[in-house]
């Protein structure tokens, strides 16, 4: 199925072009160097330069059967609209790095992953969530209640929750930059 967001696909064009004004070329991701994405425009023997891509097709039916649970139209939508390079944020003096898909292969491990994640939350009887960020703990996470599609910061595990904003289009504009700028040379 064909997914759409515009605002974050504003969104990542805007840190783009932000990255692009400050360096004169796009977004850097140096640790996927040896992977295909459909979204790398350059590429070196230490990093890849990439634009986001609007993505084709995208198919959750494997996680939503395997754990019985229909996904949070959001958790589809931001997994499922493009390929990009993970965004690098700060919310409130928050840092975080909003995960993104970079290829066919990174959406099946990520759905491997979102499916033990909440195989894990089943088990401790904690109402479901999908993460879409990482923090610097790794026992902390930012993620998106199935349920109500508020966005959380989640300590994993625990079932303490701390409410972040209403949706992940009203969290969206709240984000900083928090991008590292690397210089072609």
């Amino acid at each position: 199925m064909h997914y759409t967001f515009p605002e974050l696909q504003q969104y990542v064009d805007n840190y783009q072009q932000h990255i692009y004004l400050k360096t004169g070329h796009y977004p850097l991701a140096m640790a996927t160097t040896d992977r295909y994405s459909p979204c790398i425009i350059e590429k070196n023997q230490e990093a890849v330069y990439w634009k986001m891509v609007i993505r084709e097709d995208a198919d959750f039916s494997p996680i939503e059967r395997g754990i019985e649970l229909i996904l949070h139209e959001d958790v589809k939508a931001y997994y499922g609209a493009l390929f990009s390079g993970d965004i690098p944020v700060i919310y409130k003096g928050l840092q975080m790095q909003l995960i993104q898909i970079w290829n066919e292969a990174d959406f099946l491990k990520l759905s491997e992953n979102i499916l033990g994640h909440l195989v894990m939350q089943r088990r401790l009887k904690l109402a479901p969530t999908i993460f879409i960020a990482a923090l610097r703990k790794e026992n902390e996470i930012i993620s998106i209640d199935n349920e109500t599609g508020e966005v959380l910061y989640e300590f994993l595990g625990t079932g303490k929750r701390i409410v972040l904003a209403k949706s992940l289009s009203d969290l969206l504009p709240k984000l900083s930059y928090n991008a590292p700028i690397y210089f072609k040379g």
